[in-house]
Parts: structure tokens; C-alpha cells; sequence
């Protein structure tokens, strides 16, 4: 009891104290299961996760292995371990079939061999995947099919409700979550009620008994070691501990609530919270701060009223954050994401007291302009702030979930679309169709519906993005006709916003016809030809050339596949297939980033590809190095290949009038330390041509800038 009512500072103390001695000394008498629970109510989670595992490994603690596996799977989520958990649940599912073919095998006798698996206590006939874990690991849609199963055999399962709503706010369906959980809110109410008179009876019990056994000593009462409930949340404001399932369905319900603009029933939620819990005055805070009009909630819109909750939230959230830093910063990093939450909400009651001055110097009749002009400029800057603190977020769909609904008080898409739309596609990049389209139609208003005729460009973008989310989602051909038709609409604009969407719109739609099964020609030369109007509708985009020389490239190796090099050649469109996949790459290899760093590095190597085999073409060494010396590949983007270009010196054609020999040249007068010393091996080739070239090449290149460089790499490598 003492220990669950310490303060976390306290327990993170004790925690490094049984670290250090477990290591270096002797491990504390204290219950490896009990340090797990402290680990996990102090957030150390790696703490935790050590202890566990002690347990889940000792046949005499671990008497029931599906809970100490969920608990497992649980923690490694919680440190980002999805392999580690995904590791648990087979390591159960192989258990369970072990025991299950051992009673098979010997099922009149009376003792297992196996001592480890006679310890587990788990009914051989329960699943060994239940839905929690389903959750955990996020199969949210089958662990949402197994709770309403259950709900239908059992619609008063309290376990059952709150699962499903879980499920359904994890797949962004907020109104069926709402739905669901107000449907069983007052069975859960009554549940809890009745759990608070059972647990005051237990407790008056207990003393009684104690009373009678002369257990009571002078001026203090002691009781018999029974195991102690762990502490669970406030209704309302009875200050008496309810089930912790009804605080995680009021957390929940009121995530749900405040997605949808449902205020009245939000306050509901918040109001079976625990007092003690850091998201009571947060979401009190929301509510404070949430869009006039009538809702029937009944906590009043105050901005003052906020900035006190936000303060009240901080204290209660403080002692969590200071553990949690003590760990790392990663560990912490959900807890700073709140933290920033609240700084925002502050940010967003300081507009609301803007807003109420602006209406009030509207109503005494002052100068309207200038207050809203004012206005205009507060939201302004507002936004310009946000949008350079969100792009430090992390890319983790629930981070940036947390921050928009936040930021949705007082700004909706039109304010903030790049924001938006890098949510929806961190949410269809994860694998969350169900959230995506939930983000697409529900939060940013898009109708799937509607025509693409007569939109702004902001709602064009949102149709592009809808059109992506149906691709992932498995509907391909609606996927593909929302691009064409988005592309053909955007044919009739001349700004250039439109022209680089529309460019994007036809590399989707190369891409798309390419990746259909069994491309026939015919979709080869259409993806082709979206590649090529991409590219020059859009002159700066790397995924544009990019694609446009991958297919050009791959269009020369089908053509040479089936015939010689010089049979193929001589065919026109092979040839300008050539000379187009040449033009790209050095093109997408002019525009690569470091971002693109893999990707470039492979269009410099197919480049090479295409140089030392077809180099001698005179169409192909001109998109090489042109004849200004001017543009072409960077020459800093061959050093990654230079290996490949040393070895070629003296193959083939070595004249000063060689691609080989300009890049080498140039590359070398740019950084000669690079090349001198390649270079200089090569003047001791026994091939008189290739050292001739070497020559010639240093000559050209790397002594104009640095002789002294040379002469000294020269004399190192004679001795």
C-alpha cells in the first residue's frame, strides 16, 4: 500500500536502487511482479519490460501466461517495438500448441513432462489470441469484429464496449465510437456504483474482522496483507474510487466527442474522469475554449477559465514528465507532445480574448477595421508559428492527431491544408484506410461524390489525395479515373500551382498503369508518355525525370533482350528511347537531394550502365557532358562511381574529346585529392595506352589547380 501511494519521484528512486543492486550486489526481497507494476506506473518502461520478462521465464510466477504476454506486448508498444510484441504473440501461440499436442499425445496422465508448461494455468481450451492483443498490435479491424461478437452474446460487457471503442477511435469511425459508448454509458455508470458499494462493504469487513482478532495496536490499525485494488478514478465529484474500465471509456469517449463537435456529451465523458488525472482540466480546458454557438454543454466558454485549467493540468501533469525525462526523451515524448498541446490551448484563449475585444469594439461602435485587420494579423502569425512547430513533430499518425484537433479550435483546412494533408497521408502510409477516409470525408468535408469542376486548388489537392487513399485501399480502377480526371481538369488552368498538380496527377498515373498486372505495351507507352508531360510541365521535379528515364531505360533493355545492340539501335524509337533515358537521369541526378540519396545513386549507376554501353553514340555522349560543359550530371554526384570511371581509363576510345575524359578532367581540377592518387597507380599500368591516359587526364585536370599536390603524390608513389 505504501508503495502505491508514493510519489513517482520516489519510486523512480527505489527503481535505480533495485537496478543497482540486482546488477552488482544482491537483488532486493521485493516481488519482481510488484517492480513491473512500479516500472509501469512510473512510465520506465524498459524497467518494466526487464521484469517481465523475469516473470514470463519463471514457471513459478508466471501462472497465468496470457496475462504476462499481454502485459509484454503491451510495454514493448509502449518503447516502439512492434517486432518485439508481434515476438511475444508467437512465442504464446507456439506454447499453448506445445501443451495442446502434449495432453493430446498423453491425455490420461496425470503429470506433464514439461514442469514449465504444467505450471501454466491457462485453460487449454481459451484462444490464444484474444482481442486486447489484436488491439495492441493493431488489428484493430478483426479485434473489432471479436468485441461485437461478444457485445452480441453479452451486450452488459463492460471489457467488450470499451475494446470496440477503442478500436473504432483507432480507425477514425468517431461516430460509432460516440454512439457505441453513450448507448452503454449509464449500464457502465451503474456498474460502477454498485463496484463502489462492494468495495465500501469489503472494507468495513475487513476492519471488523480485524477489530475482533485484536489486530488493532495503539493509535494505528493494521490489517492482514490481502491484495489492494489498485487506485481507480472519481465519478463525478465523489471523492470514491471507481473501476479503471469506466475512466478509460470517459478518456476515450471524450476523444471521440471532441473529433465530432459533440461539446454536451464530450462534458459528460469528462465529468466521470478522475480528479487526479491530468486530462480532466485538458479536455475542461477544450471545452472552454470550444466554438460558439448552442451545444447544451455546460461548462461556459471562458478564456480565462482555460488559462487556469492549463495551469491546473500542468501541475498534476508534472511528477509523470519529470520521471519520464529522467529516462530519455523518446520515453517523454508523448508526454511533451501534451505539453505542447496545452501551450497551444493558451496560444488559442489569447485569440479568443482578441476575439471578444473585436466584438465588443464593434458594439460601442469603435473603428471595426482596424480591430479586425488586428485579428487578421494575430491568426496570421498564429498560423505561421504552427506550421514551423509541426513540422518538428514526429511522423507518427496519433503525434500529429493530437496536435491538429488541437489547432481545429480555431483553424479548419483552409487555413492550414499542407498540414492536413500530411496528416491523411501519414495516415493511408500506415496502413489505416478506415482512418484515412474518416480524415479525407469527415474532418476536411471532401465528397466523393462531388465533380471536379469549379473547385479551388485546395480542394483539388484534397481530391488528389482522396484518389491515393483509394489506390491503397485496394480500388485501383476508382483510383485510376479520379487521377485522369483530375489531370484533365487541371489541363485548363494556367498558374503554376496547377501545372505542378497536374504533373504530380500524371506520374500517379504512369505509376498506377505500370503497376497493374501484366502491363500490356500499349500502358507501357501511356505511362511513358504521363512521365514525359510530367516532366515538362514541372521542370524541377526529381520524381518526375526520374520516372520518365526509368521508363525510357527499361524500354531499351526489353528492345535489346530480344536482338543485338546495333539491331536494336538502328530502330528510331529505340534510339530516342536511348538518348531520352540519358537526358533524364543526368536531369534527375541534376534535381536529387539528399533525401533522394538512394534513389539518385541508382540513376547514377544505370546511368554508367548506359554509358559504358551504348557511350560511343554521339547523341548519348552529348546528354552526358554537353558542349558548354555547362549542365549535365553534377560532377560531385561521380565521385560515387569513381572507381567505376578509373577502371575505365584506356578502354575504348581515350581522346581528349571522350565524355570520360572531360568528366575526369573536370572532376579532377575540382577535387584533385580525390583523384590524383587513383590516377597516379595507373601511370605504372604495364598498358601503354592506359597510362598515356592517366597522363593526360592529370595533366588536364588535377595539376592545373594543384601541381604541388601532384609532384608530391607522383614522389610517394615511385617510393
Amino acid at each position: 500500500d505504501a508503495l502505491q501511494a508514493a510519489a513517482p519521484d520516489a519510486l523512480q528512486a527505489l527503481l535505480e536502487l533495485a537496478e543497482f543492486m540486482e546488477r552488482d550486489v544482491d537483488a532486493l526481497p521485493i516481488d519482481i511482479r510488484q517492480l513491473a507494476d512500479l516500472a509501469t506506473r512510473c512510465r520506465a518502461y524498459a524497467k518494466a519490460l526487464h521484469y517481465k520478462e523475469l516473470e514470463f521465464a519463471t514457471p513459478e510466477l508466471a501462472r497465468d501466461r496470457h496475462a504476462a504476454a499481454e502485459q509484454l506486448i503491451a510495454i514493448n508498444r509502449k518503447l516502439a517495438q512492434p517486432e518485439a510484441a508481434l515476438g511475444v504473440l508467437h512465442a504464446t501461440r507456439r506454447r499453448t500448441a506445445r501443451r495442446r499436442r502434449t495432453r493430446h499425445v498423453n491425455p490420461n496422465s496425470d503429470q506433464v513432462e514439461d514442469d514449465d508448461e504444467a505450471l501454466d494455468q491457462t485453460p487449454p481450451s481459451s484462444s490464444v489470441v484474444n482481442e486486447s492483443w489484436l488491439g495492441k498490435l493493431g488489428s484493430y479491424d478483426e479485434a473489432l469484429q471479436r468485441y461485437r461478437r461478444r457485445l452480441d452474446t453479452d451486450p452488459a460487457d463492460g471489457e467488450a464496449v470499451l475494446g470496440a471503442v477503442k478500436c473504432l477511435d483507432a480507425l477514425g469511425a468517431w461516430r460509432e465510437a460516440c454512439d457505441l459508448l453513450v448507448a452503454h454509458w449509464q449500464p457502465l455508470k451503474q456498474a460502477a456504483k454498485e463496484n463502489i458499494n462492494r468495495t465500501r462493504s469489503s472494507t468495513a469487513a475487513l476492519d471488523t474482522l480485524a477489530a475482533e482478532a485484536g489486530m488493532r495496536g495503539e493509535g494505528q490499525a493494521r490489517r492482514p496483507s490481502y491484495p489492494t485494488p489498485p487506485p481507480t478514478p472519481l465519478i463525478n465529484s465523489i471523492k470514491t474510487p471507481v473501476p479503471r474500465l469506466l475512466m478509460k471509456a470517459a478518456n476515450v469517449g471524450a476523444r471521440a466527442a471532441w473529433a465530432l463537435g459533440r461539446w454536451s456529451e464530450m462534458g459528460d465523458f469528462v465529468r466521470a474522469m478522475e480528479d487526479q488525472d491530468a486530462g480532466k482540466p485538458f479536455y475542461r480546458a477544450v471545452l472552454a475554449l470550444r466554438p460558439s454557438g448552442v451545444d447544451g454543454c455546460d461548462v461556459r466558454r471562458s478564456p480565462v477559465d482555460a488559462l487556469r485549467l492549463v495551469d491546473e493540468a500542468r501541475k498534476l501533469l508534472h511528477p509523470a514528465f519529470a520521471a519520464l525525462v529522467g529516462e530519455s526523451y523518446k520515453r517523454a515524448y508523448g508526454t511533451t507532445v501534451t505539453v505542447q498541446q496545452l501551450a497551444e490551448l493558451e496560444e488559442i484563449a489569447e485569440v479568443r480574448k482578441l476575439e471578444r475585444e473585436v466584438r465588443a469594439e464593434v458594439r460601442r461602435g469603435g473603428d471595426a477595421v482596424r480591430a479586425q485587420s488586428s485579428m487578421r494579423t494575430k491568426r496570421r502569425d498564429l498560423a505561421s508559428t504552427w506550421r514551423r512547430r509541426l513540422a518538428g513533430c514526429a511522423d507518427d499518425v496519433a503525434t500529429w492527431q493530437r496536435v491538429l484537433n488541437v489547432r481545429a479550435l480555431v483553424f479548419d483546412y483552409r487555413d492550414d491544408p499542407d498540414g492536413w494533408l500530411r496528416y491523411a497521408s501519414l495516415c493511408r502510409n500506415a496502413g489505416n484506410a478506415a482512418l484515412t477516409e474518416s480524415v479525407l470525408t469527415r474532418q476536411l468535408g471532401f465528397d466523393p461524390h462531388s465533380e471536379c469542376s469549379d473547385e479551388t486548388y485546395d480542394q483539388r489537392r484534397l481530391r488528389y489525395a482522396y484518389a491515393k487513399h483509394c489506390w491503397r485501399a485496394g480500388r485501383e480502377s476508382d483510383a485510376l479515373l479520379r487521377a485522369e480526371g483530375l489531370a484533365e481538369a487541371l489541363a485548363k488552368e494556367d498558374d503554376d500551382d496547377s501545372r505542378k498538380l497536374r504533373a504530380r496527377c500524371l506520374l500517379r498515373v504512369g505509376d498506377w498503369k505500370l503497376a497493374q498486372q501484366d502491363a500490356t505495351p500499349r500502358q507501357q507507352k501511356d505511362a511513358a508518355d504521363a512521365f514525359r508531360a510530367a516532366a515538362s510541365l514541372d521542370g524541377s521535379s526529381y520524381k518526375a525525370w526520374h520516372a520518365w528515364a526509368l521508363a525510357n531505360y527499361r524500354a531499351v533493355q526489353r528492345a535489346t533482350r530480344r536482338r543485338t545492340d546495333a539491331a536494336a539501335l538502328s530502330r528510331p524509337e529505340v534510339r530516342a528511347q536511348l538518348v531520352a533515358a540519358a537526358r533524364g537521369f543526368v536531369r534527375a541526378l541534376a534535381l536529387g537531394t539528399r533525401r533522394r540519396a538512394a534513389s539518385a545513386q541508382q540513376d547514377l549507376l544505370n546511368l554508367l550502365n548506359l554509358w559504358f554501353r551504348f557511350g560511343r553514340q554521339p547523341d548519348v555522349e552529348a546528354q552526358l557532358v554537353p558542349r558548354d560543359e555547362e549542365g549535365g550530371a553534377p560532377l560531385d554526384a561521380w565521385l560515387g562511381v569513381l572507381p567505376q570511371l578509373i577502371a575505365r581509363v584506356g578502354a575504348g576510345d581515350s581522346s581528349p574529346r571522350s565524355a570520360l575524359y572531360q568528366v575526369l578532367a573536370r572532376l579532377g581540377a575540382r577535387h584533385p585529392q580525390a583523384l590524383v592518387y587513383p590516377l597516379a597507380l595507373q601511370l605504372k599500368s604495364p598498358r601503354a595506352d592506359r597510362a598515356a591516359a592517366a597522363r593526360a587526364i592529370i595533366d588536364a585536370g588535377p595539376r592545373r589547380v594543384a601541381a604541388r599536390l601532384v609532384e608530391q603524390a607522383l614522389l610517394v608513389s615511385e617510393e
